[in-house]
């Protein structure tokens, strides 16, 4: 009996020196993205995260706080962050914490990213020839009646537009800027009320060799585009010129048998915004009312030719065209 009592302590001394405590924290270290990379929208983060016994937990942070946690048994965990949601644009840092059951917990190094989210500004053009066009970092064309739309980062601030369309008459302009916030938005452009649009057909029997608009009424006014407008019936778009409350259009014809040009003396425009005519060369119709003006002709031009009046070209700088007002707003979509 004294020899298994004396035994007792050695047992008990033995079990204990067995029962040695964790102090080994994980390992843990993000996996991707990668440092300095630009992300944007719903990303994926993997974090890779490992200890000598169990593992409880892996959190992951971004500068702004707690993105969320894993405690699946798993190598790597992997979080979806919406970095769209999560604020501005600009740098933020990740990093992850893990946590065994033993209570050590270890912090990865630290991932810098770039976060750079976009809204979509739609340009609708009201106009009827393409329009060319600059914002932000993008240039391209806005085509005729129809829309362009520019990713741009959100909360950008103020953003210039310029827009040009080039014709055979105005070269209407626009210059605005606009503010791009956290929010998708359109915009419509037009010409107001002090331009019109010219298309001419013709149905004579020779070409048209150039028209003149607002013939006489001063070179601000005046413009004469040298296009040939074929006898074929088919409607071409001259181009924008300015309007008056006695504008007028000349046609000049390619050696007629008996007339040198025709005309349309008064062409009673609307005024309003956006203007269409249309006028064929053996009769006139205006697209607003469907009036019909009679075909008047005159004697021989005595000159013979006319001048491109005050815009015979354009290059930067030099361009001297009044910019349109209004012409812009904020479309309710």
């Amino acid at each position: 009996m004294k020899k298994i009592l004396l035994m007792l302590p050695l047992l008990f001394w033995l079990g204990c020196e067995d029962e040695k405590e964790d102090t080994t924290p994980p390992t843990v270290f993000i996996l991707s993205p990668t440092a300095n990379s630009t992300v944007s929208g719903t990303i994926n983060i993997q974090v890779s995260a490992s200890d000598d016994g169990a593992l409880e937990k892996v959190e992951l942070y971004s500068t702004n706080g707690l993105i969320n946690s894993s405690s699946e048994d798993a190598v790597v965990h992997s979080f979806d962050w919406d970095t769209d949601v999560a604020g501005d644009n600009g740098q933020y840092i990740l990093y992850a914490i893990a946590y065994d059951d033993a209570g050590n917990n270890a912090t990865s190094a630290s991932v810098t990213i770039n976060v750079l989210n976009y809204r979509t500004i739609t340009f609708t053009s009201q106009c009827y020839e393409e329009m060319e066009f600059s914002f932000w970092e993008e240039e391209g064309v806005i085509p005729a009646l129809g829309s362009v739309s520019v990713d741009v980062p959100k909360n950008n601030g103020t953003t210039n537009f310029a827009g040009i369309i080039y014709t055979c008459g105005e070269y209407p302009i626009w210059d605005y800027d606009l503010v791009v916030e956290d929010q998708d938005a359109s915009w419509s452009f037009w010409t107001d009320n002090n331009f019109f649009y010219l298309k001419l057909a013709n149905q004579l029997t020779v070409d048209i060799t150039h028209t003149t608009v607002n013939q006489d009424l001063g070179t601000y006014y005046e413009e004469t585009c040298y296009g040939v407008v074929p006898n074929n019936s088919v409607k071409y778009g001259l181009g924008y010129f300015y309007a008056s409350s006695n504008s007028n259009v000349y046609a000049y014809l390619d050696n007629h048998p008996i007339y040198s040009h025709v005309y349309w003396p008064s062409l009673s425009l609307p005024m309003t915004n956006n203007q269409l005519l249309e006028l064929t060369a053996s009769g006139a119709t205006l697209n607003f009312g469907n009036e019909e003006i009679p075909l008047t002709t005159i004697f021989d031009n005595e000159n013979g030719e006319r001048s491109m009046g005050i815009l015979q070209g354009y290059s930067e700088g030099t361009l001297e065209v009044p910019k349109l007002t209004g012409g812009l707003e904020l479309s309710d979509d």
